[in-house]
């Protein structure tokens, strides 16, 4: 595959069920080498959309390529290539974990065996991968996932909800260990989540999607440098609310109690606070708002459901 091709390329990828549309003409790229963020509330539609990439569900309409391959056509090639978890990975219980990876290897064919005492070292079940698998717990379940869709050294991991069931040190083991994969050895991850926190710290690029519907995409530097925000707390919260929306380069305004948010640039605090003191109007107090993925996600699906309801 030419290393300009996107990894993943979907146009207009869309699932129906019945009377249900999960996935609503969903479009994107993945690039060579990036951890790319697939985020959404619980019912967005993610696992659906994973599903349908990895073969497991046919799409409705729309198209979509995994490696330079066509879904419909030759993605039996590409997933040669592609190690995933989906939903909670399933595994033989009365089998101790370096055993059900022997299964998989074999079925998997080729020398694949030889790198399961590495693997179950590097998802940190060194000293617990001859415990029988119905002694683990839910996130040593997930890390032996991951240990299976590391087998045969893929080109691009999907994963879903990788962290699911593990304690907040073992979802900053996981995050460093996915950062890990692609920065050192080049792996391309597709790494789907309704964690906000997790993506924003572990991904290159974001894709939000809710309701099946892709809200917004891009760099996570750049998705948060649009969600510019100041608070101040002022006495005549109404009136310089008033005065401050009368500003072309404020977005809007509102207040609880006597706490103005604005939705404007931070860089613009001294220029607020000019026009603010013209109406004879002092805060006691200014600050910036800093920006998080969650607050991004919050403000795009509130805005997406006040248009839905117009």
């Amino acid at each position: 595959m030419n290393s300009s091709t996107p990894v993943i390329r979907t146009h207009d990828l869309t699932k129906r069920f019945k009377k249900l549309t999960a996935v609503d003409e969903v479009n994107f790229e993945v690039h060579q080498g990036e951890v790319f963020g697939f985020l959404g509330p619980n019912g967005a539609g993610k696992t659906t959309t994973i599903a349908m990439l990895l073969g497991l569900v046919r799409p409705t309409t729309g198209s979509a390529e995994v490696l330079g391959h066509d879904i419909r056509r030759d993605l039996s090639v590409a997933l040669r290539r592609v190690g995933a978890i989906v939903e909670t990975p399933a595994f033989y219980p009365y089998m101790s974990g370096i055993d059900n990876l022997r299964l998989f290897a074999r079925i998997d064919g080729g020398d694949t065996e030889k790198q399961i005492p590495a693997i179950i070292e590097q998802v940190g079940l060194k000293g617990r991968g001859k415990d029988k698998v119905g002694t683990y717990s839910q996130g040593m379940r997930q890390r032996l996932g991951l240990g299976a869709a590391l087998l045969g050294g893929p080109e691009l991991l999907i994963l879903d909800e990788p962290t699911n069931g593990l304690d907040p040190a073992g979802m900053q083991e996981m995050r460093v260990l996915i950062r890990r994969l692609s920065d050192e050895e080049g792996k391309t991850v597709f790494l789907s989540s309704h964690l906000l926190h997790e993506v924003e710290q572990v991904c290159d690029r974001v894709l939000i999607l809710n309701k099946g519907q892709v809200i917004a995409q891009g760099e996570v530097e750049e998705l948060l440098s649009q969600a510019h925000a100041l608070e101040l707390r002022i006495e005549g919260v109404e009136k310089a609310a008033e005065v401050l929306s009368n500003l072309d380069w404020v977005q809007g305004t509102s207040h609880e109690g006597d706490w103005l948010h604005i939705q404007a640039p931070p860089e613009r605090a001294p220029e607020l606070l000019s026009a603010l003191a013209s109406h004879s109007l002092f805060p006691f107090e200014v600050r910036p708002i800093v920006s998080t993925l969650e607050s991004v996600f919050l403000d795009l699906t509130n805005e997406r459901a006040e248009e839905t309801d117009a």
